[in-house]
């Protein structure tokens, strides 16, 4: 459904704004230009927010291919801003008959932009869909369990940038999984990886995340699984095909306001001097990874558990371990470090990892019907510091447990991550 509370409350704020600065401008300042200097404002706090994207998808959530909801929108705002500039204004007409003109024109060509964006994404997730659906083998009949684990490099990543000899390897190939250990991410950015993952190696990062939680929900993958008999589970904090959220963290400005004021000096503003406004306004938690990680664990405990086998399932669960800032030390309380402190980074977060090892091999303890499923355990990218560059931050973890006989050396010619949910479509 269209949110009208939220637009009509942006559209009220927008407005008020609007008439607040307008009313200063002239009566304080006496600033004659104030029609073009004002327009110009709001031209450049639109193009740094993305306003059009952003308005398009708030419609888009009613009717995705119609363009109409935000057209109307624009054409609002700029009707009223050309009513405020003409009746405040009048001794600066030809000013204001300007400064409308391109602001009118600056959100029209935005608009259009838009549009092209939105129609490339979809003609891609199409393409996808398309080439997968038509050309896969025998659809998998065991249930699929992807265990992601938010930052978790590559075990050669780790012995030679924090000097830690990973003991899950050994663990898990005494299992029966294999190491995928050349593997990369198609993005060190979360959202972007698992985008690749579910629209089957995607190699083109969506426009913006905006268009990231779009291309999430419109995902091939889930929708050829699911045409293949499979449910999906969603345990994580994003929109995965018709599956909604487990978890809010609202991460990847999932609101409107969020939205509005990314890539603006307000967000880091509010984060450095008005810290528990910022997190009560846009409802984050200052340490999101301790109820969130317990919350998925123990739904991914209950949902195995529970599990009927009357058809096959997608298992998909994601962890923030051992993503920072928060770090678990000794496996107690987390503990945030800053990012610049090296030293104690790489000790927080092979600690954290090592956390979270021990999460791993508890899960696979405790679920022996694990055996019976293709289970993945992997990061979604790699360990993303400063100290760590370029396509070094691209080199997740990555193993793969095959029922049965499964085909090992096919697994080590895959190249990416993402391209793991294209392999199981043909096996």
């Amino acid at each position: 459904m269209f949110d009208w509370r939220t637009a009509l409350g942006f559209l009220g704020i927008f407005l008020g704004l609007t008439w607040l600065f307008q009313w200063i401008l002239l009566h304080v300042f006496h600033f004659r230009y104030s029609a073009l200097f004002l327009s110009g404002c709001w031209v450049i706090v639109f193009f740094n927010s993305n306003l059009a994207t952003v308005l398009h998808l708030l419609g888009a959530r009613w009717l995705s291919d119609e363009f109409r909801y935000l057209w109307v929108i624009e054409i609002f705002i700029t009707s009223a801003i050309l009513y405020l500039s003409y009746r405040w204004s009048k001794q600066n007409e030809l000013f204001n008959k300007l400064a409308n003109t391109f602001l009118c024109f600056a959100m029209v060509v935005n608009g259009i932009g838009t549009a092209a964006v939105h129609y490339k994404t979809v003609t891609r997730i199409s393409a996808r869909y398309e080439a997968n659906e038509t050309n896969v083998g025998p659809a998998p009949h065991a249930d699929i369990v992807w265990i992601l684990m938010d930052e978790y490099a590559a075990s050669s990543e780790l012995a030679e940038r924090f000097g830690f000899k990973n003991p899950l390897d050994t663990f898990l190939v005494d299992q029966g999984f294999v190491i995928l250990r050349n593997v990369r991410s198609r993005s060190d950015r979360t959202l972007y990886s698992i985008n690749s993952i579910f629209n089957l190696d995607e190699t083109i990062e969506p426009y913006s995340f905006i268009y990231g939680h779009y291309s999430l929900k419109n995902n091939a993958w889930s929708r050829i699984l699911a045409e293949r008999g499979y449910r999906f589970i969603n345990m994580s904090f994003f929109d995965i095909g018709d599956q909604p959220h487990a978890y809010s963290l609202n991460y990847y400005n999932e609101t409107l306001l969020m939205r509005l004021i990314e890539g603006t000096p307000i967000k880091p503003l509010l984060q450095a001097h008005f810290k528990k406004l910022y997190y009560y306004v846009f409802q984050q938690e200052d340490k999101p990874e301790t109820g969130y990680n317990g919350y998925i664990l123990a739904e991914l405990d209950k949902r195995l558990r529970d599990d009927d086998n009357r058809r096959p399932t997608f298992f998909w669960a994601h962890l923030l371990i051992p993503h920072g800032p928060h770090y678990r030390f000794d496996g107690r309380n987390l503990r945030r470090i800053p990012e610049n402190d090296s030293d104690d980074v790489k000790k927080g977060y092979v600690e954290y990892l090592s956390y979270g090892n021990s999460v791993l091999e508890n899960l696979w303890k405790s679920h022996p019907q694990l055996k019976s499923k293709i289970v993945i355990i992997s990061g979604d990218h790699g360990a993303r510091f400063d100290f760590i560059k370029g396509p070094d931050r691209t080199r997740p973890f990555c193993a793969v447990y095959m029922p049965g006989s499964g085909d090992s050396s096919a697994l080590n010619g895959i190249q990416y991550i993402s391209q793991l949910s294209a392999f199981l479509l043909h096996q």
